[in-house]
């Protein structure tokens, strides 16, 4: 696994920490491991319909009837730019959707799936309170979470 991936990883484990609390029914969320090991994995994925290029998280957010409309809110998440030092001659640019994600993300928005990068847990919750969700738990400026907040 690079450094960079799993700096990605570590973050998304924060933002599901945090989500597990901040987010009650009836919202729903869930991440997707859409990593595979070995082409013969992602050829399996691929039969059984994983599509490439989804985002890391998604919120779905009912409105109250008569409506009964779903928000989707998709969240990928991102490293922040790492610098140049001795073992590492060049930067990638920070938060780069991948070719599958230029690709796929249009297809997305048609559907009216809200897209968003983010690179912290801070970046989710500016999303979602964008989006007007409420959130039952807050985070501290340490970064731990406050639990039962309303």
């Amino acid at each position: 696994m690079t450094r960079h991936a799993s700096e990605e990883h570590v973050e998304q484990q924060v933002v599901a920490a945090y989500l597990r609390d901040a987010l009650k029914p009836p919202i729903f969320w869930t991440a997707i491991d859409h990593a595979t090991k070995s082409a013969a994995e992602g050829g399996r994925k691929k039969a059984m319909g994983v599509k490439d290029g989804l985002a890391d998280l998604w919120v779905f957010v009912p409105s109250a009837p008569p409506a009964m409309t779903t928000l989707v809110i998709c969240i990928e998440m991102k490293r922040r730019e790492l610098p140049v030092g001795p073992f590492r001659k060049t930067r990638r640019p920070a938060g780069t959707l991948s070719k599958a994600q230029v690709d796929r993300w249009p297809e997305m928005r048609a559907a009216n799936i809200r897209l968003h990068i983010a690179y912290s847990v801070e970046d989710v919750v500016t999303i979602l309170t964008s989006h007007g969700i409420p959130l039952h738990a807050r985070l501290m400026s340490s970064g731990a979470v406050l639990r039962g907040v309303v």
